[in-house]
């Protein structure tokens, strides 16, 4: 009987499509641990970055201008509307004055958040007092993310890979102690780019006497290799330094290797990076306008139902002298008692509370995002399988140590002696010989009978 074919029975999209792993993002981004990670790190930036805008006074980068209140500061009101709306998150345009003024989008407007005071030197001409505070500014961000986006790092990649759950203990303890390296990863490639840009700007003397500027011109050439090491370099670090974090979640790397993956990864595969990027901008970009939304219509039906028992012009027709809702007690503050001034700030800090935790999600996303990349490029350039992941700082359980099994005492004879009293069983007679036909006749004399 012929056999048929079965067919295709089941497909398994993640080895077929494997950038599919993109759209687990989300899930893992959404864990409260993450979330409360990201809060901590926005809240501790936010305060550095207040410290060293007030010690480079006049040079501005984290207050927006015309604010002065801490919940302003964060710029939450511009991306968590206080009711859900897709006007407000359309109509944001982020001008990128200060440290903290961002686009709403988990990836790239994160990046450029972090990338903006490399970006603003490069970029810019600043003078010296400017760059000590963007050098500051990034060096605290590095610092704190290093710590806490380390730790975030950490637990996507175990989610991510193996589907794993992982302690806040562990995830903390492997942030400390890889947080060397996160904070020296990105330093390594620009201590290269310090020295030949101090290089070039001594070589740059040479340009205030005609014989110096013609021997510059002849030593043009080694001006423009090494300038193509700069921008190389520089490329590297500000596209490639995501993959950076993914590396130190992921491997038994230091700060060295962090750099050597992420610039093979980025330069031989920057197509697969750019779409990996794409779709998970784009994914991000929806569930950013969820989380945003949820956290808009919490604040909002929170005070409206509030107000059905605090506004009574709800309840009656009569013009009342003072109107009291939520609204007007965050709004009037300066009118109120010093009871209901503290009640008004109260209310302040858990509207704030809640559009601050949303505002982390932005952040959570990218993290999670960059983990799940860097598993990509991995396995697009040294085809290593995603659930390949470092383990030695988890604490393992010893197997039993298997022992060959014991040899066997060889069976004693058999007992041959007659026992005492005890009388031994018969052995059977011998089987009769058997007797070879007969050859020749009786009387024979040694000659063959005749036939």
């Amino acid at each position: 009987m012929p056999t048929q074919d079965p067919g295709i029975r089941k497909v398994i999209w993640s080895e077929v499509l494997p950038w599919l792993l993109l759209f687990r993002v989300f899930r893992i981004a959404r864990r409260v641990r993450l979330l409360l990670l990201a809060t901590a790190a926005i809240v501790v930036t936010a305060g550095g970055w207040a410290i060293i805008d007030a010690l480079f006074h006049g040079v501005g980068g984290l207050l927006p201008s015309g604010s002065s209140g801490g919940v302003a500061s964060l710029g939450l009101d511009l991306l968590v509307p206080d009711r859900p709306s897709l006007e407000h998150w359309l109509e944001h345009r982020p001008t990128g004055a200060t440290l903290l003024d961002r686009w709403p989008d988990p990836i790239f407007g994160t990046w450029e958040q972090f990338s903006r005071p490399l970006i603003r030197l490069v970029t810019g001409q600043p003078s010296l007092v400017e760059m000590g505070f963007w050098i500051l500014a990034g060096l605290w961000a590095i610092g704190v993310w290093g710590y806490f986006g380390g730790a975030i790092c950490r637990t996507a990649a175990l989610a991510l890979a193996r589907d794993e759950y992982i302690t806040l203990r562990d995830c903390l303890a492997h942030a400390r102690k890889k947080w060397l390296s996160h904070l020296g990863a990105p330093l390594v490639p620009l201590v290269p780019v310090v020295l030949a840009v101090v290089g070039l700007g001594v070589m740059g003397l040479l340009l205030r006497t005609d014989w110096g500027a013609l021997i510059l011109a002849l030593m043009w050439p080694i001006v423009l290799i090494v300038g193509l090491g700069v921008v190389l370099l520089g490329v590297g670090v500000l596209l490639g330094w995501p993959l950076m974090w993914g590396t130190l979640a992921t491997e038994n790397a230091d700060a060295f290797d962090a750099v050597s993956r992420s610039f093979s990864y980025l330069f031989q595969r920057p197509l697969n990076y750019l779409f990996y990027a794409i779709v998970a901008g784009l994914f991000g970009i929806i569930c950013w306008l969820v989380v945003a939304n949820i956290a808009a219509a919490t604040v909002f039906v929170s005070a409206w139902a509030v107000d059905w028992g605090a506004d009574l012009a709800r309840w009656t027709t009569a013009t009342l002298p003072v109107r009291r809702n939520v609204e007007s007690m965050l709004v009037a503050a300066g009118k109120l008692t010093a009871v209901g001034f503290a009640a008004s700030n109260l209310l302040g800090f858990w509207k704030a509370l809640v559009k601050l935790v949303a505002m982390a999600f932005l952040y959570s996303y990218f993290w999670t995002s960059a983990c799940a990349i860097y598993l990509l490029l991995r396995r697009d350039v040294d085809a290593t399988e995603i659930e390949e992941i470092y383990l030695g700082d988890r604490p393992t359980v010893s197997l039993p140590e298997i022992k060959p099994p014991e040899a066997k005492a060889p069976a004693p004879p058999p007992v041959t002696a007659r026992a005492v009293g005890v009388e031994s069983p018969a052995a059977p007679p011998p089987p009769p010989p058997v007797q070879k036909a007969a050859s020749t006749t009786e009387g024979d004399t040694g000659k063959p009978a005749a036939t």
